[in-house]
């Protein structure tokens, strides 16, 4: 019994499938007009961009030039699509949260000013904000406008989100609308919202 209790640990830790185990929705495609609704039903009005991950480029989320955990990826392991990714004014990551790494709730790197960092986790800290573009369904004049209102600004706070987690993106959008509030940090962070089960037009 303790070795396959064991077993099902390692599972979970090193595999983010497991959320669809635990109290998520179907993961099926959103218009953009639901995603829209739903971030007004929950009251979401703190972003500074409300952007959507290119459907075909989903799984590009776990290369090595978009993976955040590094553990994930050196041993092949598909990356979470819940994600918050901090760069400061220059592009380069200095903090990073994917939901393997735990809850957030307890782990929760916005709970301190500008944020909690833990060395331990896997980070891929070589991550720069411009590659993030490639993943995103934007025109080559918003890539511009966005880079230049970042690079004006001490942090900008990417987060990767969708309805299909249900708790998962809701806590870190909470988390961050209470962050921003508390240490009154809206002037100095760029906020950008990925959906990542949007691929309709309509």
């Amino acid at each position: 019994m303790r070795r396959i209790l064991i077993i099902f640990s390692l599972i979970v830790i090193s595999s983010c499938s497991f959320v669809h185990y635990t109290g998520t929705k179907s993961a099926v495609d959103k218009s953009k007009l639901e995603v829209e609704n739903y971030l007004v039903k929950n009251k979401v009005t703190f972003q500074d961009y409300n952007l959507f991950i290119k459907d075909e480029l989903i799984d590009s989320l776990s290369n090595k030039k978009h993976a955040v955990n590094l553990w994930q990826f050196e041993h092949g392991v598909e990356q979470s699509t819940i994600q918050l990714r901090i760069y400061d004014s220059l592009g380069a990551l200095v903090n990073g949260y994917v939901q393997c790494y735990g809850e957030f709730k307890k782990l929760n790197i916005l709970s301190e000013k500008p944020f909690k960092s833990f060395n331990h986790l896997p980070t891929n800290f070589d991550l720069r904000f411009k590659d993030d573009f490639d993943l995103w369904n934007i025109t080559d004049s918003d890539r511009q406008e966005i880079l230049a209102k970042a690079s004006g600004k001490k942090f900008t706070f990417v987060v990767y989100w969708n309805i299909w987690s249900n708790y998962y993106s809701k806590i870190i959008l909470k988390k961050l609308r209470e962050y921003l509030k508390k240490f009154e940090m809206k002037n100095e962070v760029l906020i950008i919202l990925v959906n990542t089960d949007y691929s309709k037009q309509s």
